[in-house]
């Protein structure tokens, strides 16, 4: 009689445990995980219920970890860029901030306006009386005598207020001129100024003022300690080179040396004769030691070569000093063909980049070229105005060779304006350097920081994959530890 099958769910069950293999013979095989995993994005080959040993899980968990890394690297990347883009931004917003926003100035007669100091006021930054500007060394800076205030004040090319000097002090216990009788010794040992009228530094950083009240010109180291005080009678400007110190009165100019400020020569008196003067308000000193000295009341200017000779003298216009009628009753086109400027009272001398002699006058509110070779008329710009770029009683002139602009104070107005005009310049270089000057400061400090983020990216990268070659490298070691200790299946 047969036994009929047992066909139940039990009894299928009890078969495949029958033909499962003991505990020994599973010892012999490889240990697999069945794992349900997903296609890997990365095109790693993997598929759904994909048998995978070990080594293949350490190879995808290694193919997930580079993913990972790609991303962050990519997102790292477009915070960089956005960083960068921003920081941009703020160089753009930071230039528009510091640059002038008046409309060009039209009809200003040639004068390329470049900006203008205001401030009339009693702050640190404003100005009262401004009567004389001049150029720092390096042209990265201009000061200001602000007598009014008894002070002088510096202000960035661009500008922007500097520094303000109100008081200063003996380099010694004992200057080898006593000081005006006004400049009483104060307590904290500090001394005030008693209306400067004139301003000038000197290339080694020497600071020259002028006190026109007192008779005297002070000399200061940069850090306005008193090193020196010249006694001059009625100090009206200022000239200076290596060598040589010039300084113009009423009836001439005086030449002292700049090793110990004993006087070399002097040359003048008042008047309008051969070698005299009505008011030299303007001197210019070249690397030659030739002496270009303004006499505005006798509206005409010289040349006097290193020895003290006269080189050549031109007439500018009809004398100030001439009579109540002066060149009244002249017919302006014989005024013209004889003094091509037609100056009316020249108060302000400089020497430009390209070696010529610009003067400006106050009451023509004009800026004037002559060659400095033979005093002949080259060109003239300028007009009477309130508004940017025209002059109204211009007093003081000085000249920036390292950014090609030009520079006038008009006490008046409390203001200085700082233009250009054509052919002023020695080389294109200094007129590019004018225009990229605001550009780099304003955008200094965020470059700066673009260059501090991009060096760290740099090295944090070079961080990382130095640290990724070690985890590569101690993985190798670890590996080939391993298979060296499992033995071989038989």
């Amino acid at each position: 009689m047969s036994t009929p099958t047992d066909n139940s769910p039990n009894n299928a069950s009890d078969d495949r445990l029958n033909d499962m293999p003991d505990d020994r013979a599973s010892q012999t095989t490889p240990q697999v995980v069945y794992v349900p995993v997903p296609v890997a994005a990365d095109g790693s080959g993997f598929v759904p219920g994909q048998a995978l040993d070990q080594e293949q899980l350490a190879e995808r968990y290694a193919a997930q970890q580079q993913n990972a890394q790609r991303r962050r690297r990519r997102l790292l990347a477009v915070l960089l860029v956005l960083l960068i883009v921003l920081l941009l931004a703020a160089c753009g917003l930071i230039y528009y901030l510091m640059t002038p926003h008046t409309p060009t100035p039209a009809n200003t007669a040639g004068i390329n306006w470049q900006r203008s100091v205001y401030g009339y006021g009693d702050s640190a930054s404003q100005l009262h009386n401004p009567n004389d500007v001049s150029v720092a060394p390096g042209g990265g800076s201009f000061w200001v005598a602000d007598g009014s205030h008894f002070r002088v004040i510096e202000y960035n090319i661009n500008g922007t207020f500097k520094r303000v000097v109100t008081h200063f002090t003996l380099a010694t216990s004992t200057v080898p001129t006593a000081l005006a009788q006004a400049d009483t010794k104060p307590a904290d040992g500090r001394y005030e100024f008693n209306y400067p009228s004139r301003i000038l530094q000197a290339s080694d950083g020497t600071i020259y003022v002028a006190e026109q009240t007192y008779n005297q010109v002070l000399v200061f180291d940069r850090d306005f300690r008193l090193q020196q005080v010249l006694k001059v009678t009625n100090p009206q400007s200022l000239a200076v080179n290596d060598e040589l110190l010039a300084i113009g009165g009423r009836g001439g100019f005086g030449v002292f040396s700049r090793t110990d400020y004993t006087l070399v020569g002097k040359i003048g008196q008042v008047g309008s004769g051969d070698d005299q003067f009505d008011l030299v308000a303007g001197l210019v000193l070249d690397a030659d030691n030739n002496v270009f000295v303004l006499d505005t009341y006798n509206n005409r200017v010289s040349k006097y070569d290193s020895v003290g000779d006269k080189v050549w003298v031109v007439q500018l216009g009809v004398a100030g000093n001439g009579g109540i009628t002066g060149g009244r009753d002249a017919d302006t086109a014989e005024l013209l063909e004889k003094y091509p400027g037609n100056l009316q009272m020249p108060m302000g001398l400089c020497m430009d980049g390209a070696g010529r002699l610009v003067i400006i006058d106050m009451f023509d509110f004009s800026v004037n070229a002559y060659s400095a070779t033979d005093g002949s008329f080259i060109n003239k710009w300028g007009s009477y105005g309130r508004d940017d770029g025209f002059f109204e009683y211009p007093s003081a002139l000085a000249y920036d060779l390292q950014q090609d602009v030009f520079l006038e104070a008009e006490p008046a107005l409390g203001r200085v304006q700082l233009f250009r005009v054509d052919g002023s310049a020695s080389s294109a270089l200094p007129g590019l350097r004018n225009t990229l000057n605001p550009l780099l400061t304003a955008c200094c400090i965020p470059l700066l920081l673009i260059l501090l983020i991009l060096a760290a990216y740099l090295l944090w990268r070079r961080y990382r994959r130095r640290s990724e070659d070690a985890q590569r490298n101690r993985q190798a070691l670890a590996t080939e530890g391993t298979d060296e200790g499992t033995p071989d299946a038989p």
